[in-house]
């Protein structure tokens, strides 16, 4: 810290260390550390706002959720109050500005493609929007809505954006050469004339929290889809069929 001060100085920039403070990731919270910048104590703080998402110390998304569900919770209630007054399409479009955003901004991140019980908030907040628009009753099942309104659900639009990210993978789309080369086929691995060597090889992981990256869940997913549908020559219809799919199934 006293290297970052001294550079700061030299290139004549100015530090505020009154809004800087400092976070510790892990469940161990009892850890203590003195953080000094220019002689003055640094605070220590819990959860911190990066780039939109709420990073918290113990490496959960509960209060990046907390948000997101306060957010779309307001913005459905407006909803409701206007739904009346327009036709379905424009209702729907509000959605999209109002409620989706929130939803869908780094999905792939801090969700999932199994069921969670702060996943779930958001999930009832999606079935609450498709049931006022369609003026249905509050019992009635919410997937055929889901299908009219073509509204993926919080755990399909992860599912959507892990497929984007592997498709972009292997058609060398990503924009750094990491994710370029972040998957690999079965036949690059062995030479065995098997029915799963042209498809994604899926790495060995004995944990749950293992199971639940990228890295696994992505050739996972990826494997489920239809020959046709991996083999698409366009991002943007693969994405088209992805939407489709992902409704339907």
């Amino acid at each position: 810290m006293e290297a970052v001060n001294i550079w700061f100085q030299a290139n004549l920039l100015s530090l505020n260390i009154k809004k800087t403070s400092y976070i510790i990731f892990g469940h161990k919270q009892n850890l203590n550390a003195n953080i000094l910048i220019n002689n003055t104590l640094l605070e220590r703080q819990s959860n911190t706002r990066f780039l939109g998402v709420i990073l918290s110390a113990n490496l959960r998304w509960n209060k990046h959720i907390d948000v997101v569900v306060n957010k779309i919770s307001k913005n459905i209630g407006i909803i409701s109050k206007v739904r009346h007054l327009l036709p379905q399409q424009l209702t729907r479009n509000l959605y999209f500005t109002l409620v989706h955003p929130y939803i869908s901004y780094c999905n792939l991140v801090w969700a999932g493609p199994t069921k969670t019980m702060q996943l779930e908030r958001i999930f009832r907040k999606q079935k609450k929007y498709c049931r006022l628009m369609s003026f249905s009753e509050f019992n009635e099942h919410s997937r055929p809505l889901f299908i009219k309104l073509s509204i993926l659900n919080v755990y399909e639009i992860y599912k959507y954006q892990l497929l984007t990210h592997v498709y972009k993978s292997c058609n060398k789309l990503a924009t750094n050469i990491y994710s370029q080369n972040y998957y690999t086929i079965n036949s690059d691995i062995h030479h065995y004339n098997t029915r799963q060597r042209d498809k994604l090889h899926i790495p060995t992981c004995r944990t749950l929290t293992r199971q639940s990256t990228v890295a696994y869940q992505g050739p996972k997913v990826w494997n489920t889809l239809p020959m046709d549908m991996r083999s698409s020559h366009s991002i943007n219809i693969f994405q088209k069929k992805v939407k489709k799919f992902l409704l339907l199934k």
